[in-house]
């Protein structure tokens, strides 16, 4: 029984295109197919799914065709633990697994085939047949098909273990995930020791190996790396990269152990705009093939980019290019968007953008040979639809239909979860691809030879990369088959055409030369310490680049956890986001902060005293105005406000009170009255970050102390006879005494 469907029209920009599409829900509301037209592209594309009783897809029926042309169907399969982790991925493409036969059986049986290890005949639907009996039906008989990825996990969940390619018995390639006591990623593969392995990739945090500086915050200290590509031209290989971070964990270098791909001298200005960058790489020169390459200092105006100049004259081929020695160098629109970059001979006005900030149209007139023009098609929703570059009278569209690439209206490739798929005469090629654990695509490889195995003669490229993604120079290698840019540093399309040289991320474009975005972040509100241009935060260790939207943290680093403040202590306690804005909004006064530990009436007095607003003396009264706030006050015979174990008959009882203290104490806090406000300033400043348990700046001594003293001086007023007990209770318990943290405390790790 099916339930509802849902028809959506999406308008092409910049056209009298539409696209269709139509979703179909079973009766309890799962999603069971999807059908789209596209005008634009005259594609069609049908989606039909099998559930399980639990909505986890069983099969899976893709049917896709452009221009009328013979369909193309792609049937996956998946099995699932009792976790529902995904276990086993296959894959069958134009219906070349699976064959239905007439049989007679006389019991149950499955026969192993001898077309492949993994066939075999499975009966459908299931049935009970006695012996000697016979019965006539149809079978099911799989041959299979693509082994996409057999998943295998530890205890914990963690995944150790992926085989890829090939068939169930013989993947091609065995992935092993290994993890730190915390559930880090320590290894993909051991780059050590690769045996079979085309690609091996290890990380360090607290114990470098090769002379960096061990991270205790979850930053990564160094990676290794290594794989078994032939490198015919002679030239070192770097394995090895040591990172460097500033107090905010912003990269400031990174070293790799040849030192030919050098990344350093990376300063910021307050705002995390990049000043400086040094850079090592390939010269292309045949005298010193490494040196040098960039020495970059830039000039700014607020976040806006004006020029970058070369300090010394660089004579390498790849790299920044200082295409422009006077003036400056970019220009922007009304929305921050750049619109010229006269470096790559890009001139005012060359770069137009739609609505939503994306580009439509580049020209490059100033480029010599690179001139050209690149327009760009999107839909209503910003989703590219086609990339049109014309040169020297020459047309190549390139439509992207899904997962579906096509140039000049032929099949290039469809993508699979670990690679891609392309046409191979009447048949087709699997393509896989080996990634860091940015999502970076490093070797890719395929079984051309048909023999169930890879070899290092069967690596098609290698990729290696700087921080912020642009491509090391001199070793990697491109053995064979054409060069695919489609999905490249941390998954995104890398434009080459036109001498551009950006990543096509899905909101925005970035140039990987000079580690900066061309707009400003669509969520810049949610983020007013960053610079608007700035790539992932600058924090490279820290995660990925999602989407050309946010800093995208590793998974280790605990959700809703980015903040962190020091208690009275001097320690680091994490604290949410939400938490954090709410205290930067509130400079003036602190009564946002919870005082935790000591006794309760302790607590109490506290948070009233820590506002200068509020806190007056009396006599031996404490007044709180209308703070209305605070747990033990009752009022008197004048309405004023008072702290005091109870009132009987409107007499306010002092018993138990040390009045003397009182005085003390009152002074004490109006005395820190303007030091507070100067000290919240610190506390909002410096010592909150966006980053995990990351480093700060240790200045907002005065507040720690002051709060402090005071909270030593509240719990001899209000409890003497108890005092020393409480404090033996207290230093028994580190992590709640005198603990300060901001009121409503989100996420993990808060208390």
């Amino acid at each position: 029984m099916w339930g509802s469907s849902i028809l959506i029209y999406t308008r092409v920009l910049g056209t009298s295109s539409w696209i269709t599409t139509t979703t179909g829900y079973d009766a309890k509301g799962r999603v069971i197919w999807v059908s789209s037209a596209n005008e634009y592209l005259e594609t069609t594309d049908v989606e039909e799914y099998e559930l399980d009783f639990t909505g986890r897809i069983k099969r899976s029926k893709s049917t896709h065709s452009k221009n009328g042309a013979s369909p193309i169907v792609v049937e996956d399969t998946y099995e699932y633990d009792h976790m529902s982790r995904q276990l086993k991925h296959t894959q069958c493409i134009d219906g070349d697994c699976v064959v239905e036969e007439d049989l007679v059986l006389d019991q149950v049986v499955t026969q192993s085939s001898s077309v492949k290890a993994s066939n075999s005949i499975t009966l459908e639907p299931g049935f009970e047949v006695m012996a000697g009996d016979s019965l006539t039906f149809s079978a099911r008989i799989g041959i299979g098909g693509e082994l996409i990825a057999s998943n295998t996990y530890d205890g914990l969940g963690h995944l150790i273990k992926k085989g890829v390619g090939g068939v169930d018995s013989l993947s091609l390639q065995e992935v092993d995930y290994a993890y730190n006591i915390r559930g880090w990623l320590k290894q993909i593969n051991d780059p050590e020791d690769l045996g079979d392995d085309l690609f091996g990739f290890g990380i360090n945090y607290n114990d470098p190996t090769g002379g960096a500086l061990p991270l205790f915050n979850g930053n990564i200290s160094e990676t290794h790396w290594n794989s078994q590509s032939e490198n015919t031209s002679g030239n070192p290989v770097s394995n090895y990269y040591g990172y460097n971070y500033d107090a905010m964990n912003r990269i400031t270098g990174a070293s790799d152990n040849t030192a030919n791909y050098n990344l350093s001298g990376i300063t910021y200005d307050k705002m995390g705009n990049i000043l400086s960058l040094q850079r090592q790489g390939y010269l292309d020169n045949s005298v010193t093939p490494f040196g040098k390459m960039d020495n970059l200092d830039y000039d700014y105006d607020g976040n806006k980019l004006l020029r970058v100049s070369e300090i010394e004259d660089g004579e390498a081929a790849y790299g920044f290019k200082d295409g422009n020695t006077t003036g400056d160098d970019y220009g922007y629109d009304v929305n921050g968007n750049l619109t010229s970059d006269a470096n790559k001979g890009i001139a005012a006005g060359g770069i137009e953008y739609n609505h939503l900030n994306m580009p439509t149209k580049i020209t490059l007139s100033n480029a010599g040979s690179n001139n050209g023009v690149i327009d760009y098609v999107y839909t209503a929703e910003g989703i590219k639809l086609q990339k049109k570059k014309t040169q020297a009278g020459v047309t190549t569209t390139t439509d992207y239909a899904g997962d579906f690439v096509y140039e000049n209206n032929t099949l290039k490739q469809f993508y699979q979860p670990e690679g891609y798929i392309e046409p191979d005469g009447s048949d087709w090629q699997y393509v896989y691809q080996h990634k860091d654990i940015w999502d970076n695509v490093r070797v890719t490889y395929a079984d051309d030879d048909n023999s169930g195995s890879v070899t290092s003669a069967e690596i098609r490229r290698e990729q290696n990369y700087y921080p912020f993604g642009l491509e090391h120079k001199g070793y990697n290698i491109n053995s064979y088959g054409s060069k695919n840019n489609l999905k490249t540093y941390q998954g995104q399309e890398f434009t080459e055409d036109l001498g551009l040289n950006t990543h096509e991320w899905k909101y925005r474009m970035s140039d990987p030369a000079i580690g900066r975005f061309w707009q400003i972040d669509p969520l810049a509100e949610d983020y007013t310490y960053n610079s608007t241009y700035a790539f992932q935060e600058n924090k490279m260790g820290m995660g990925v680049e999602l989407e050309g939207l946010e800093l995208g943290l590793n998974k280790w680093f605990k959700k809703g956890v980015k903040w962190v403040a020091r208690n009275s202590k001097g320690q680091l306690k994490p604290i949410s986001r939400k938490s954090a804005d709410r205290i930067l909004k509130n400079r003036g006064s602190v009564t946002q902060t919870q005082i935790r530990g000591g006794n309760k009436k302790a607590k109490n007095l506290m948070q009233s005293t820590t506002d200068k607003k509020v806190v007056r003396h009396d006599g031996h009264e404490l007044k709180s105005g209308k703070t209305g706030r605070n747990h033990y006050q009752k009022k008197s015979g004048d309405g004023s406000h008072v702290f005091t174990e109870s009132v009987k008959d409107g007499a306010i009882v002092t018993a138990g009170i040390n009045t003397d203290k009182v005085d003390e104490v009152t002074s004490k806090a109006l005395e820190m009255g303007s030091e507070m406000t100067d000290a919240v300033e610190n506390f909002g400043t410096n010592v909150f970050g966006d980053n995990a348990f990351g480093n700060f700046v240790d200045d907002m001594n005065p507040l720690n102390l002051g709060i402090n003293e005071l909270f030593n001086t509240f719990n001899e007023v209000l409890n003497p006879e108890s005092n020393s007990a409480s404090n033996d209770s207290n230093s028994s318990n580190t992590e709640n005494s005198n603990n300060i943290s901001v009121d409503n405390c989100e996420g993990e790790g808060c208390q």
